[in-house]
């Protein structure tokens, strides 16, 4: 790391922590009317760190609030990275070396059952040079990921480039149990914070066409459903490197959440999405949420089916939240096959949270791991493939938007930790550690593990997130160091070796 590094880190912790404090959102009741109308705080922001009480089984970056009929909101986000970086929750911004901008503006406005939101985002990336694995293609194709067929860039092209996309805007009708909207926020879904293996909320917009509960629905004595239906326009990225040509997609998905009164505090999910080329949409493509099992290939529906259950279970009153998710990726040929290889194509997250009151304020740790990599033993499909979470030879973007992960950052045959400790009060400070493996799979299987258990592709982090309220803005800095080991499996000859890495980062949000 570089002293001008070091000095910009200390300049920016410094400026932040010395700062007066002044009223958290929760004191002011001003502040306290933006918060809950906010357009400033996107899916992504602070995405790890909202209380056991907010979560459901969708989530998008705000609340249907019917008292808000006017706001006007915003954010600008700068960061500079030291070398190059994994996704990060950062919507629009893709990971890269160098700086990145990004803002988003705009306004809420609602009369009755209408809401409108305009509010676009645009990202400038520096795009520094740095090293790719070597590829086939002499075009931008060269920069896409070499090990598979997903719609997952080592680097966004050879040049500084912007990004513009459509943001939070949207359209919604609400009533008192649905709304329906063209929106284009990204949604989570599942109880997981940092590694949502479906759809994560943590990449760029999602433009779609949804319907959603208001509220979960009341079923009585058999408790509570809370459910999402969405048709989405899945775009990929200029550097797709395949062989074959990017096509836009549709993704179709359903969402079911039940809370049963009998175990107050349980929530049970299920949900399933199916991607296909747009060109071969057709009426009956509006009602598959779920692919359909078949044992002859032949039969196969066209297009690919990801889907996932989860479980989580939380006690308000004491701060107390924990749950799982498990992914399945191109499903089982038929029952058989599902007991015979319940592994192929799956992911897992567990992850527990817990806050108590803390002083004047309230402090709360959150640990999730996850992993969507294969489990030993395992044998090759019929046609001599192997199902890895993410990826599809008939979809051959993957599950992706724009170039980003859909789902979990740590992407096809990945794994991770996340550990965060937060203090909540007059001012927010975040501690957080993070380890994530990449590419297991094309590790052991495409390049044939030529390091042994010492070529892996790790990234570990420590970061620092502070954040104080200056009147009606948000400051929130960041502060990051780590170290990449053998990044995307570049090792010379040699041993692999760990390089260092470095972030900083300052994000202003508004809200009025």
């Amino acid at each position: 790391m570089t002293n001008r590094a070091c000095r910009a880190a200390f300049l920016l912790g410094s400026a932040l922590l010395l700062g007066q404090p002044t009223p958290s959102a929760a004191q002011s009741g001003s502040a306290r009317s933006g918060t809950e109308c906010s357009l400033s705080q996107p899916l992504w922001y602070a995405t790890a760190g909202r209380t056991t009480t907010s979560a459901r089984g969708w989530d998008t970056g705000r609340r249907d609030d019917a008292d808000c009929d006017f706001s006007m909101g915003g954010w600008v986000n700068a960061t500079w990275a030291g070398n190059s970086e994994v996704q990060r929750p950062d919507g629009l911004a893709a990971p890269g070396l160098g700086a990145v901008l990004s803002t988003s503006a705009g306004v809420l406005w609602r009369r009755g059952p209408l809401e409108v939101r305009i509010m676009p985002e645009i990202a400038w990336h520096q795009n520094s040079d740095i090293a790719v694995p070597d590829s086939p293609f002499e075009d931008d194709r060269r920069y896409g990921y070499p090990w598979g067929p997903i719609d997952w860039p080592s680097r966004f092209g050879s040049d500084a480039f912007t990004l513009v996309g459509p943001g939070r805007s949207g359209v919604r009708l609400h009533t008192g149990a649905i709304s329906i909207g063209l929106d284009a926020e990204p949604v989570r879904w599942g109880p997981s914070m940092r590694f949502p293996l479906l759809l994560s909320g943590q990449q760029a917009s999602l433009p779609r066409v949804d319907l959603r509960t208001e509220r979960p629905w009341d079923l009585g004595r058999f408790g509570t459903i809370d459910a999402n239906l969405l048709y989405a326009r899945l775009t990929s990225s200029d550097w797709f490197g395949d062989g074959t040509a990017a096509e836009d997609r549709l993704l179709a998905g359903l969402m079911l959440a039940w809370a049963p009164d009998l175990l107050p505090g349980l929530e049970l999910g299920i949900s399933s999405l199916h991607q296909q080329d747009l060109d071969d949409f057709d009426l009956s493509s509006a009602f598959e949420w779920v692919q359909r099992p078949a044992e002859d290939p032949e039969d196969n529906s066209v297009g690919n089916g990801i889907g996932n259950l989860w479980l989580r279970w939380s006690r308000p009153e004491s701060g107390f939240d924990v749950w799982v998710e498990w992914l399945k990726d191109d499903y089982s040929r038929g029952i058989g096959h599902l007991f015979l290889e319940p592994e192929h194509g799956t992911g897992r997250t567990f992850g527990v949270r817990q806050e108590v009151e803390w002083g004047a304020g309230r402090f709360a740790f959150h640990f999730e791991s996850t992993t969507t990599r294969n489990r030993e033993p395992l044998t090759e499909d019929d046609d001599g493939e192997r199902g890895i979470a993410y990826t599809h030879r008939q979809v051959r973007e993957g599950h992706t938007q724009r170039g980003q992960m859909l789902g979990a950052v740590v992407g096809p045959g990945g794994d991770g930790e996340f550990f965060e400790a937060a203090f909540f009060g007059r001012t927010t400070t975040r501690i957080q550690v993070e380890r994530l493996r990449f590419g297991t799979d094309a590790y052991t299987e495409i390049l044939g593990d030529p390091f042994g258990d010492e070529g892996y592709d790790v990234d570990l982090v420590a970061r620092l997130i502070h954040e104080r309220h200056f009147g009606e803005v948000r400051a929130q800095g960041t502060v990051e160091f780590g170290s990449r080991h053998n990044r995307l499996f570049l090792a010379p000859t040699g041993e692999p070796e760990w390089e260092g890495k470095a972030r900083v980062g300052l994000m202003l949000l508004w809200n009025r």
